[in-house]
C-alpha cells in the first residue's frame, strides 16, 4: 500500500456501493477481495472518505457488518 492510500473496514455491500459510486476514490485490491475492506485514495472525494471512515467506526463499535449510510 502506498502512502496516499488507506484501507477502510466496511461491509461487503458498502464496499461495492463505494466502488460503484466513487470509482476514482475507492477500489478493491485483489489481495483484499475476500476481506471487508476497501482501498481509499486520499486524493479522492474527501466527503466520501469521511463518510466511509465514520461508517467504519460505527461498524467497529457495533461489532456488526452494517452498511454505508
Amino acid at each position: 500500500m502506498a502512502g496516499d492510500e488507506l484501507m477502510i473496514r466496511c461491509a461487503f455491500e458498502t464496499r461495492d456501493d463505494l466502488v460503484s459510486r466513487y470509482p476514482g476514490t475507492f477500489g478493491i485490491p485483489p489481495r483484499y477481495a475476500a476481506h471487508q475492506k476497501v482501498q481509499a485514495m486520499l486524493s479522492g472525494d474527501e466527503d466520501a472518505i469521511g463518510s466511509a471512515l465514520t461508517q467504519a467506526w460505527e461498524l467497529q463499535r457495533a461489532g456488526g457488518t452494517g452498511g454505508y449510510r
